[in-house]
């Protein structure tokens, strides 16, 4: 399968700690292969994830663990 590429604005993540929670959260999402969080003043997460995986259900669950997923 093909490996697929997302960088996402997200914002709420105030430190390491933030990044770190929704990194674990996510990393348990199917067909996620990696990801990083940047707090503040970055606001990025750059995912990596195989056809599997769901945008939509990834940026569900930042949203659930109270975090903003910018358009």
């Amino acid at each position: 399968m093909g490996e697929q590429t997302h960088v996402l604005t997200v914002t709420g993540m105030m430190c390491g700690g933030c990044s770190g929670s929704l990194e674990t959260i996510v990393k348990k999402m199917p067909g996620v292969i990696s990801i990083k969080a940047e707090p503040q003043p970055v606001n990025k997460v750059t995912l990596v994830g195989d056809t599997s995986m769901s945008l939509d259900d990834v940026k569900a669950a930042i949203q659930k663990g109270g975090w903003t997923v910018e358009a």
